[in-house]
């Protein structure tokens, strides 16, 4: 069973809503946090949903560190960038310890430019698999 796969692609669908609000409103703080937040779920879900599918595909993934799963999602055609994943991983470093916000603001820019078309794809990819 994916057991990650349905509440990840609601994530990236809220997450798109949370972008567009964004971009609405880019000088609100609070819908900024906001998007950002929802990135974080999002990501989370992602990785822990690849490792699900990798899996159900037969493919040893036996960790459960984000960063290895990814390597692996990478290795198998999964996703298809790892260095946009591993930054990623590592935005997240800062998004619960800072209230900086030309660091909010980045990460924010980030998250609409680049980070979610590459979750996007992941969750297409889990779309079309059937």
């Amino acid at each position: 069973m994916l057991f990650y796969m349905d509440n990840f692609l609601l994530s990236v669908s809220r997450l798109q809503d949370a972008i567009n609000q964004y971009l609405s409103h880019p000088d609100n703080a609070i819908i900024r946090d906001g998007m950002i937040h929802r990135f974080e779920f999002a990501l989370s879900l992602s990785w822990k949903a690849a490792k699900d599918y990798l899996i159900h595909s037969d493919i040893s993934c036996n960790t459960d560190f984000p960063k290895q799963v990814i390597k692996t999602a990478y290795t198998y055609h999964l996703i298809d960038d790892e260095k946009i994943w591993m930054d990623m991983l590592d935005s997240t470093k800062y998004t619960s310890h800072t209230f900086d916000d030309s660091i909010l603001s980045d990460l924010a820019a980030d998250i609409s430019i680049h980070f979610f078309p590459a979750l996007n794809r992941l969750a297409d990819r889990f779309r079309f698999s059937g």
